[in-house]
């Protein structure tokens, strides 16, 4: 399903796509994730594509400037917080 946003994202600029799915390049994993967060700053639409990744749990490439273990975290210390209230 393409939501109306999706067409605005930077990331489809990209020449390379791939960047945006990191954990397929093993070590060269920090120059990819630094290349696609530099497309994740220039993008109009990185706030709806940060809402999508999290409120879907999607556990792989960069979405909305963040890696999948920082939107891990993101999620797990909401859900602390939470639980402490």
């Amino acid at each position: 399903m393409t939501r109306p946003w999706e067409s605005r994202g930077a990331c489809l600029k990209a020449s390379d796509r791939s960047v945006f799915f990191p954990e397929d390049f093993g070590g060269r994993q920090g120059r990819r994730i630094a290349l696609a967060k530099a497309f994740c700053k220039r993008c109009s639409v990185v706030t709806e594509c940060l809402e999508l990744a999290l409120s879907q749990g999607i556990s792989f490439g960069i979405f909305g400037g963040t890696t999948a273990q920082e939107r891990t975290a993101m999620t797990t210390y909401t859900t602390n917080q939470e639980v402490a209230l």
